[in-house]
């Protein structure tokens, strides 16, 4: 079964009335956007060749370098998931929102583990 676009609008509107769901969703965005950018800004000011560590092992040392350009995707990607899982998550609103909690707090437990990944990626290249 097909849902109407007016329905997808109407479930979009519902979720952007309620007040919580969008400063959660609005408030991590925001967050994620500025940890990405400021990221990029200690790498590209610390960095001295295009390649990038990308992973590291306490046994093997680092296992994994990466172009800069890959790197720039691999902060970006994240980004777009991000906007894609609100965006269910509110057209998925009128028929649970129950539902659009859960989908939307574990996007955030995953950014919180984003993060932890790109402090961890801060330390290794600086």
């Amino acid at each position: 079964m097909l849902i109407k676009w007016q329905e997808w609008r109407f479930s979009f509107k519902l979720a952007w009335d309620d007040r919580k769901l969008r400063w959660l969703s609005m408030a991590m965005l925001a967050v994620l956007i500025l940890v990405t950018f400021f990221v990029l800004w200690i790498i590209l000011s610390n960095l001295s060749t295009d390649i990038v560590v990308s992973h590291y092992t306490v046994y093997l040392g680092i296992d994994q370098m990466v172009p800069l350009s890959y790197f720039v995707l691999m902060l970006v990607v994240p980004i777009f998931l991000y906007i894609l899982v609100v965006f269910l998550a509110f057209l998925l609103y009128k028929y649970d929102y129950l539902a659009t909690y859960a989908l939307l707090l574990v996007s955030v437990l995953t950014e919180v583990l984003w993060l932890i990944q790109l402090f961890y990626l801060i330390k290794i290249n600086t």
